[in-house]
């Protein structure tokens, strides 16, 4: 009857303790991802603050974007009229 008391506590104190380092090992992890995302939290915040925008100047932005958007297309549209302008002249010329 000893013999088995002894094996049943040798057994439960195992078990504790494997539980006990299981729980540990856990607990560890969760603190070194919670280390890990506040990390990542302070590099987002530092690269936010040197990429934003106050929506006036991201209006103002948008506004220059689009008008030299439009310049480049009137300068593109321009100049294929002028190569259309040239195709057309030198079929006349081939023609006659």
């Amino acid at each position: 009857m000893n013999t088995e008391v002894a094996s049943l506590r040798k057994d439960v104190f195992l078990r504790h303790d494997t539980s006990e380092g299981n729980v540990g090992q856990a607990l560890q992890h969760l603190k070194d991802t919670c280390h890990r995302m506040e990390l990542e939290a302070m590099q987002f915040r530092a690269v936010s603050a040197e990429t934003y925008m106050r929506r006036d100047s991201y209006y103002k932005a948008m506004g220059e974007l689009k008008l030299d958007v439009k310049d480049a297309f009137e300068k593109i549209d321009k100049r294929l009229e002028r190569m259309e302008d040239t195709m057309a002249a030198n079929r006349k010329e081939d023609r006659a």
